[in-house]
Order: C-alpha cells, then structure tokens, then sequence
C-alpha cells in the first residue's frame, strides 16, 4: 500500500511539473491575442474664456491696452506656445461691422490638457488706426492656428468695451 501512495504522489508531482512546463494553448486561434482598444487622444483646444481690462494708456499716439486673459485647453493634448492677436472694432460702426486686427501679437505660454492659464497682455494700437476714443475690443487665441485644436472658432473672448 505504501508503494501505490508513493506511485501516486510522484504520478501527480509529474503532472504538475509538466503542466508548468507545458501549458496549454487556449482554445481558439493558435497564438493569436485579442487586439487591444487604444482610444485615440483628442488634440488640444484653446478657449479664451474671460478677458477683463486692466488699464488703458496713450503716450506718443500710442493706445497701451492691458488686459487679463483667462485660456483654457479643453483637448486631451499638450496646446504648445502661441501668439494671441488683438481686434477692436468702433463704438460707432454699423452693426455687424468688421473688426479690425491689431497687427503686433503678444506669445503665450504652453498650456497642458485641462489647465486655464490667467496672465496680462498688452497691446499697442497707433491712436489714428483707431480713430475713436471708444471701442470694442477682443482677443484670439492662437492667431496663426499653429496649434491643431478640435475647434478652431472657439478662440475668440467676447468684446469689451475701452474708452481712453
């Protein structure tokens, strides 16, 4: 009896060795694994989401606009650094009237996915381009469309009015 105990346990010790060694294929496509979902991450999207005005100052014909800024990156991928560009339109034109760009742009800084950035820029606008003391004014996010966004017609504020 004791040799049919010691015949069995090394029959079963033998199975488990081998099965460790030897594992079975799993049913199916011999070496073939699922195909794994990768979803796709969505690219960056800049929003400007307030602008409020600091300060306005002329000097030598000069009209300084300083404005705070709040940009959101409402995508899934790093927004890298870009430019901003101003626009103001007169207090008096027609309504539905073209705004005007403000040629010099200001940089702004990288802003990872989900992070809103507040910072304060400054535009200078030669006095006789405006042409008026009163005018509506607004900011574009990413002015050159360097960065591949999900929407590009959200980067534009809302209009503030300025008197100097």
């Amino acid at each position: 009896m004791k040799k049919l105990i010691l015949f069995a346990a090394a029959s079963f010790a033998t199975a488990i060795l081998h099965a460790q060694l030897h594992p079975t294929q799993p049913i199916g496509k011999p070496n073939q694994l699922p195909t794994p979902h990768i979803q796709q991450l969505k690219p960056a999207d800049l929003q400007v989401t307030d602008i409020h005005l600091v300060s306005t100052e002329i000097r030598n014909k000069v009209a300084y606009i300083r404005v705070n800024v709040t940009m959101r990156n409402g995508g899934q991928l790093d927004a890298g650094a870009s430019k901003m560009g101003a626009y103001f339109q007169s207090t008096t034109a027609a309504s539905g009237a073209g705004w005007t760009l403000v040629s010099e742009t200001v940089p702004v800084a990288s802003i990872q996915p989900g992070q809103a950035i507040s910072r304060e820029y400054v535009f200078k606008i030669p006095q006789a381009t405006l042409g008026t003391n009163r005018f509506n004014f607004r900011v574009k996010a990413d002015i050159g469309n360097a960065i591949p966004e999900i929407d590009e017609n959200n980067n534009m504020s809302n209009g503030i009015l300025i008197g100097l």
